[in-house]
Order: structure tokens, then C-alpha cells, then sequence
């Protein structure tokens, strides 16, 4: 997958979306977040990302003036609903509502860094990375409804909530974004490297 851009929630947010009270011990274990953008070019300089992502809320702002996306600063990001998907990086996740607000900022993010836009089903933050072989004996789809089976999702009109750190005792219906981190995600998700975080 190359270099990619993950918006990451605040530090209080990520412990309660700690996934690993979720996964066996088998899944690999990984930073929520929502991915923004995948196969950035490494041609393109780090510098050039970070300018792209500190420049990325004003422009939104300005472009999207009836939003009220922040000019800068963090902003919410809810959830709607649990879902399966048919790929590895998309085992089982929470689709987050396409706001004006994260819809905006990653477009920006993506015409200031001159590059198509390439982020299926988004926006969503991943819960587990399950194998193509174990999906098709209905790991994905076993693991969701293990989920709701343990009281763990609440589902309602408004949206989706989850209890990921029993814990803690905190249910969580989303999160506050507050940086953007350059990830590279070249090979097995433990060698993953965060290269930069941005705060927002």
C-alpha cells in the first residue's frame, strides 16, 4: 500500500476504540483510524504532505463555506453502522457518516497533494484484519455477529456504538479527530511505521 494518511483520533478517543480487547490474538493489532489517503507517492516530498495536511482544514473551510468545517483544530467524526467487507484491510469496520466535514478535508488534502482520489468505502474505521482464507469459512461475518452476541454494538436510527474496552465501561459513538499521521504500510500490518503525525 505504500505511504498513507490516516486521520487519528485524540488519545482518550483511541483507548476507547482499543481494538485489541475485540480481536483474537492471531488478528494483528493496529492504531484506529480512518485512512484519508493510500498510495501517496513517494516522490512527493514529506514536507510537501505535512504543508498539504496543515493547509488542508482552511481550504475546506473556504471551499465549503455551509459545513462549518473548522479552520483549524479537531473535529467529530460519528459513527453509522458495523459492517463485513470482502477485503483484508476492510475485514470488519464501522462506516463513519459522511460528513461535509471529513468528505471536504479529504479532498483537499488530495488536490493540495495534486493526486486522485482512491478511498474505498470511506469514510470507515476498521475494527479487525481478517484473512482472505479464514473469511471464506466466515471468520468476518462470525466475528461481527460475536460482537452484537456480546452486547458490544448498539445500534439505533441515529447511528452506531460500540464498547471496545469493557474496561473502561465506555461506549463510544465516534471520535474526536485530532491529527493526521503519514503511515507507511509497505508489507505485514506489525511492520507498519508512522513517519509523521500532524496535528490538525
Amino acid at each position: 500500500m505504500g505511504i498513507s494518511a490516516w486521520l487519528v483520533p485524540t488519545t482518550a478517543d483511541s483507548q476507547r476504540l482499543d481494538t485489541a480487547h475485540l480481536s483474537k490474538t492471531s488478528y494483528p493489532t493496529f492504531d484506529p483510524h480512518v485512512t484519508l489517503a493510500t498510495n501517496i507517492p513517494a516522490s512527493i516530498p514529506p514536507g510537501d504532505v505535512r504543508v498539504a495536511v496543515g493547509k488542508s482544514p482552511h481550504d475546506m473551510n473556504a471551499r465549503y463555506p455551509d459545513s462549518q468545517a473548522p479552520t483549524e483544530g479537531k473535529f467529530e467524526v460519528k459513527f453509522a453502522n458495523l459492517e463485513t467487507g470482502e477485503k483484508y484491510h476492510q475485514s470488519v469496520y464501522i462506516r463513519c457518516k459522511a460528513t461535509p466535514e471529513i468528505l471536504s478535508l479529504r479532498d483537499t488534502f488530495h488536490e493540495n497533494l495534486g493526486i486522485d482520489v482512491k478511498t474505498p468505502l470511506f469514510p470507515h474505521l476498521s475494527l479487525a484484519y481478517i484473512e482472505d482464507e479464514d473469511a471464506a469459512q466466515g471468520e468476518r461475518e462470525r466475528f461481527l455477529q460475536e460482537l452484537k452476541k456480546q452486547g458490544r454494538v448498539r445500534q439505533t436510527e441515529d447511528g452506531a456504538s460500540v464498547l471496545c474496552a469493557p474496561d473502561l465501561g465506555e461506549w463510544v459513538d465516534g471520535f474526536e479527530a485530532a491529527e493526521v499521521w503519514i503511515v507507511k504500510t509497505t508489507g505485514p500490518v506489525k511492520e507498519w511505521e508512522v513517519l509523521d503525525r500532524i496535528k490538525l
